[in-house]
């Protein structure tokens, strides 16, 4: 009976531990490559450029309602 529930727990464990080692390596490597764009690094009023196809930038003067 331990098995049955240690087993499933110790995956669900290990992959999330994984999901999050795998996001602290991108951050890192965001962070210390000055190419890459991160809005929440980013000191200047420009929001970064994306390389998203679907990205479009809102005309001047868009206003949200």
């Amino acid at each position: 009976m331990v098995p049955e529930l240690l087993l499933p727990g110790l995956i669900g464990f290990v992959l999330v531990m994984i999901a999050a080692y795998a996001g602290s390596l991108r951050a890192l490597e965001v962070y210390f490559d000055p190419e890459q764009d991160s809005i929440f690094l980013s000191d200047d009023y420009e929001p970064p450029v994306s390389s998203s196809p679907l990205y479009r930038p809102r005309a001047e003067g868009y206003t949200e309602s």
